[in-house]
Order: C-alpha cells, then structure tokens, then sequence
C-alpha cells in the first residue's frame, strides 16, 4: 500500500489536516479504511436457548466512517474523485451484503436511495379479491377451494 499519506502534514489530533489532504492522500485513507472495515467485524451477542451466542458480523461502510476515518471534508473540490470512487466501493460493498441478507436489503436500499417494494395493481384488479394458496390436501371436485 502507498505510504504517502503518512508523510503528510498532522493537525493536532495526528490526522492528515484538511488543507494539506491531496487526491491521493485521501484515496490512501479511504483504502486503509475498506481494510479497517474488513478487518473489524462487529461482535454480536444474542440469546439462544437461555445461552448467550457471541458471533462477528460484517460492519458496514458508512459515510460517516469514511469521514471520521480520514478526518477530511468529504465536499472540498480537489477530492471530488476520490470521494466518487469511495463512495462506489461503499455502495457496492453494502448492497452485496444487503443482496445475500447479511445487511438488511431494506435498510440498504433506503440508504441508497432506492424506492421501497411497492404493490402495483393493473387496472381491474384493485376490485378483485386476493389470490389464495392452499398447500396441503388438493381440492375435492365439487368443494368450494379456500
């Protein structure tokens, strides 16, 4: 990995400071921050059986992370593209965990500014009653079906 970044100006809480972050600073960081993400799971506590199960679950990728992370302005001009191909690699990693349910698909969706499922009824149908499926016995000739 670039090293770049290290050898950057500090602030005073030894982050890069938003004056001296450059385009390729930033992508450092927003690179070491992917890795961060990877590398540290959330750990979940949940209660099964009367036990408590301890297990690690992905984190997700978030904007905020991403600017706490780096500490830079994710709006200054000159990291326009970088923030762009930050943001892609964020989207992409979150809706493949929401595809596969590990993410809630609902929750990522909203995040990325999807529209909710929606009923959609063609014209005749809003009167109509709602199909029904029965799963067990078949149907006996001459009995109504459920």
């Amino acid at each position: 990995m670039n090293d770049d970044w290290q050898r950057q100006s500090l602030d005073a809480f030894g982050r890069v400071s938003p004056e001296a972050m450059t385009a390729e600073g930033f992508w450092s960081y927003a690179r070491a921050y992917f890795t961060w993400v990877k590398a540290n799971p959330l750990v979940v506590e949940k209660a099964v059986s009367g036990r408590i199960v301890r297990y690690s679950a992905p984190r997700a990728m978030t904007i905020t992370g991403l600017r706490a992370f780096t500490g830079a302005e994710l709006t200054e001009p000159h990291l326009q593209r970088p923030v762009e191909m930050a943001l892609d690699v964020m989207n992409e990693y979150n809706l493949t965990l929401g595809l596969v349910e590990v993410f809630n698909p609902m929750l990522i969706a909203r995040t990325m500014g999807l529209p909710d499922k929606q009923e959609i009824l063609t014209p005749g149908q809003a009167d109509a009653p709602p199909a029904s499926v029965s799963i067990g016995q078949p149907a006996k000739p001459g009995l109504p079906k459920p």
